[in-house]
């Protein structure tokens, strides 16, 4: 099965290299600024209430990305090969970190492992939220160096919301892709804008038909 499985990883290697090189660029500081735009945007327009700005802003942005995220994993293919059935081969949640981080190259390029660590997979017995969890580490951060704006005024939310967000949805729709009955929630449970000395977007997958679990997860008391 290792063979297997690194079959698919070296087609999905080539494939995100192919993706990233072919399709037009998105650097990840310009995506840094346009989120800075956004938020300043938006929170003019609420008067300085960053909490309202970001929720206008989720509303906004996270139909787009769904439309975007779709067509990236599900309509790309390379060299006769399509995303899409990369994906399929790895069902299992604890194969699955390879294509978050799959994902996030082919937007990104080589600038992704600049921000991001190896995407981590904990198992349920593992996670201390007793579900399957994927651990995002940020090295550096590219979003909320150049902001002036105090972590207090966002509340709840974390500057990269925006970020997080697109991640969930990168793994939400592959997992219903996948046929998998969980529900994915990310949050971004260190932020160097809070004064944390490195940056984590954590990943659950919750089953559908338990969603209690979710009660017991301190980070969705505290964090948006």
């Amino acid at each position: 099965m290792v063979g297997f499985k690194g079959f698919w990883k070296t087609l999905g290697n080539i494939g995100k290299r192919l993706f990233y090189k072919r399709e037009t660029k998105l650097s990840l500081y310009l995506f840094s600024a346009m989120h800075h735009t956004m938020i300043d945007i938006m929170a003019n327009f609420y008067e300085d209430n960053y909490e309202d700005a970001m929720e206008s802003l989720i509303d906004l942005v996270k139909p787009l990305s769904e439309e975007i995220i779709s067509e990236l994993l599900f309509e790309t293919s390379v060299l006769g090969v399509s995303f899409k059935k990369i994906i399929s081969k790895f069902k299992d949640p604890k194969d699955f970190a390879y294509i978050i981080d799959m994902a996030m190259y082919s937007v990104w390029g080589g600038g992704f492992k600049k921000i991001f660590s190896k995407t981590k997979y904990l198992s349920a017995i593992e996670s201390s939220e007793k579900v399957h969890t994927y651990v995002l580490m940020m090295k550096s951060c590219p979003f909320c160096f150049l902001t002036m704006v105090s972590p207090e005024k966002f509340g709840a939310y974390r500057f990269g919301k925006l970020l997080t967000l697109t991640i969930e949805q990168i793994v939400q729709l592959s997992q219903d892709f996948l046929g998998n009955n969980f529900q994915v929630v990310a949050r971004e449970v260190k932020c160097f804008h809070q004064g944390d000395p490195c940056g984590e977007i954590r990943i659950w997958l919750y089953p559908r038909d338990n969603l209690q679990l979710m009660e017991s997860n301190p980070y969705l008391h505290q964090i948006k």
